[in-house]
């Protein structure tokens, strides 16, 4: 009789030893300590610089308008030296096409992420196959969740617990393929662009940020631009202007990116500019006074 008891002591120890914790299939942290604060270092420094371009840029344009101009505010639109509208809300923010255009990833950094985007969907790839060979083969011995009565608050682990740990990998992987392949294709459109163009491929940030400038110096003077650059020395309105743009980011050619700037505005550039825009959503896109 003890030697009975004893067996089922051992077998219910044995059973109760094999209940895992809700806390076990909690993931550890996606970053080390280390790697999180030097994303999160680049992300402030990143919004540190745009905040110091969009003071760079309302400098510039209180310059070419010749009145004060507040970061944040109505852009003016000068022409024969007088203001004959202003131009910029939440909705349209003429500011906003410069920085955008700052973002843009050149040639070496999309060449760098498809690269890893390709090798993390192979091995996507390859998990998804082993999972389907293992369930054909041994489905019934993979635990598909864990044996516990612990219960969170509705956070990750209790909804993939609620899911199934096989389904919730299923759908993860799939949706994260799909956003994989759709970025490797717009990679692919970029660098398809960028090889279009003869010799060295320019730094396209510097190139679309110095063309949305001057497309707003345009806008705010009626002018065309000129990019003047002689022995490292800038002058005219827009050139200085540029140079401290570029310095914020970083960018040390201005000769270049400049004068292809220049080139970019068309007549039809100065005719878009040359009437005040009004409307029945002037007031909405914040055209007018």
């Amino acid at each position: 009789m003890a030697d009975e008891v004893s067996k089922r002591s051992s077998a219910l120890d044995g059973a109760l030893g094999r209940v895992t914790r809700r806390q076990d299939f909690i993931p550890p942290p996606a970053y080390p300590a280390d790697d999180a604060r030097t994303f999160a270092a680049r992300i402030e420094a990143q919004a540190n610089a745009e905040m110091k371009a969009r003071s760079v840029i309302y400098a510039a344009v209180s310059k070419w308008a010749g009145v004060p101009v507040e970061p944040g505010g109505k852009i003016p639109v000068v022409r024969n030296g007088q203001i004959v509208e202003w131009r910029g809300a939440l909705l349209s923010d003429p500011i906003e096409p410069i920085l955008r255009a700052a973002r843009l990833a050149p040639v070496s950094s999309l060449k760098t992420e498809k690269g890893q985007l390709e090798r993390l969907l192979d091995a996507m790839e390859s998990v998804r196959r082993g999972m389907e060979e293992l369930d054909r083969e041994f489905g019934l011995t993979l635990r598909r969740s864990w044996d516990s009565w612990e219960r969170g608050a509705g956070e990750p682990v209790d909804i993939v617990h609620a899911l199934g740990i096989r389904e919730a990998l299923n759908v993860s992987l799939h949706g994260m393929m799909l956003n994989i392949r759709q970025r490797l294709s717009d990679i692919d459109e970029e660098l398809r662009l960028q090889s279009s163009r003869k010799g060295r491929p320019p730094l396209r940030p510097a190139y679309e940020a110095a063309r949305e400038f001057a497309l707003l110096y345009t806008m705010v003077t009626g002018k065309r631009p000129t990019c003047s650059v002689s022995d490292s020395m800038v002058s005219g309105e827009f050139a200085p202007a540029l140079r401290d743009l570029f310095d914020v980011f970083g960018w040390t050619d201005i000769r270049g990116p400049g004068n292809a700037a220049v080139e970019a505005i068309t007549d039809e550039h100065l005719l878009t500019y040359e009437t005040p825009q009004k409307g029945i959503f002037g007031g909405l896109l914040g055209l007018g006074q």
